[in-house]
């Protein structure tokens, strides 16, 4: 007799099996057959449609904004919450369809709810879409970035004897290596043996081990991540230009493609010339990826720091991160603020080094952004994230560049 009854699992996946081959499409085509399609160029039904839409974005909108204010989510994280949620569909058919056949309400509200599931079908594709991309992808920080640092020596602006000390100085804090690479096109590797060349020397004569490579590709980033895997990187340190107003971001660079695509921390260096003093900014670490990629920040300013010997600037709103990372207080000034951008233009130096997490270089207004970039672009840079959310250029987000350098929300 118990062969003859279903097992629970066996019971599910029949019901499951009626409902989506029967009763749903049962359900659309009734529904479907009570709508009459030349009202929904009626401006009544207009109208209703998107007062029911409104009201499903603001409601929606409310509950996720006292959610993220409780659980301290980012902006981009709260609306692609809400983007998720916003979508309506079987219940509100279901309700209009109950609606209609008790004589609650007329066949526009029916109409109106039909294209207030469109409108919202529509907002939740394109609002996933455009949130999903500025929400980093949670990732395991690594311990030990000093390990195997991969360093591109393309010429982009920087002084290669500085690069080749930065690299070397994060190494010596775990006895890493650092491998300086190149990826010419095919037909140009003799062109990259000799910068491999060039970076070896300068990496000699600071003292510092290393472990050249040329890896022929024609494309820089799909090259730099095979190596990247290759070479079990530990880090990787990405040449840049430095922030520019120009079309980067627009179209992008270099390194927010490798930045959004390296399973391992990365960095932005825009390294002109020596440093005598370190400015490190420490953003908000309120959330949990924004407090990684502060102690990313914090642990590569402390290894600096402490090879050179020299003096620390910390400015955030919650400096407080970096507290007993930088040794000894001799030398280390904080300053805590709301508005690090404009206390960095007072303060900043021509011979500072200011590394910065890559999630505070957003959302401020234009005149500052303009001023705070012109400056940045004259002393030597270092912008960090963590795996996968690298971004100094392009779209507005990680990655994400909005601003520069301002409070999160």
């Amino acid at each position: 007799m118990n062969r003859l009854v279903p097992k629970n699992s066996e019971l599910m996946e029949r019901l499951d099996f009626v409902g989506s081959t029967i009763f749903v499409p049962a359900f659309l085509v009734s529904i479907g057959l009570s709508i009459d399609p030349a009202a929904f160029f009626d401006l009544n039904t207009l109208g209703l449609g998107l007062l029911f839409t409104g009201f499903v974005l603001v409601g929606k909108t409310l509950a996720v904004a006292i959610a993220a204010r409780f659980f301290r989510y980012t902006f981009d994280e709260a609306g692609l919450m809400a983007s998720l949620s916003c979508g309506q569909a079987a219940s509100t058919l279901a309700i209009a369809q109950v609606g209609l056949s008790l004589d609650l309400f007329g066949q526009d509200v029916v109409n109106g709810a039909v294209l207030a599931v469109v409108l919202t079908a529509l907002a939740t594709s394109y609002g996933t879409q455009y949130f999903i991309r500025r929400v980093p992808r949670p990732t395991e920080p690594s311990t030990a970035v000093g390990e195997r640092i991969l360093v591109d020596v393309r010429p982009a602006g920087s002084n290669l004897a500085a690069v080749m000390e930065f690299a070397g100085l994060i190494a010596r804090g775990d006895d890493g290596i650092v491998v300086p690479f190149t990826t010419p096109p095919p037909g140009r590797k003799e062109s990259g043996r000799l910068r491999i060349s060039e970076a070896e020397s300068a990496a000699a004569d600071a003292g510092h081990d290393t472990d050249g490579v040329v890896r022929v590709s024609e494309s820089f980033t799909n090259g730099t991540l095979e190596l990247i895997e290759e070479r079990d990187a530990s880090m990787v340190l990405l040449s840049w230009r430095g922030p520019t107003l120009s079309n980067d971001y627009v179209f992008g660079n270099d390194v927010d493609e490798v930045g959004e695509r390296a399973p391992v921390a990365s960095a932005a260096i825009h390294l002109i010339r020596p440093w005598t003093r370190v400015v490190l900014v420490t953003g908000n670490a309120r959330v949990a990826w924004h407090a990684e990629d502060a102690d990313l920040a914090t642990s590569i300013a402390s290894r600096v720091r402490h090879n050179k010997d020299g003096p620390v600037l910390v400015i955030g709103s919650d400096p407080g991160v970096a507290d007993g990372a930088l040794g000894s207080s001799d030398h280390v000034e904080v300053v805590a603020t709301a508005n690090a951008a404009r206390e960095l233009l007072e303060r900043i130096q021509a011979e500072d080094l200011v590394i910065a997490p890559a999630y505070v270089l957003r959302k401020k207004p234009v005149t500052e952004q303009i001023r705070l970039t012109r400056r940045l672009m004259q002393i030597d840079l270092v912008v960090v994230a963590g795996p996968k959310r690298l971004s100094v250029g392009r779209r507005s987000s990680p990655h994400r560049m909005e601003g520069l350098l301002g409070p999160q929300q």
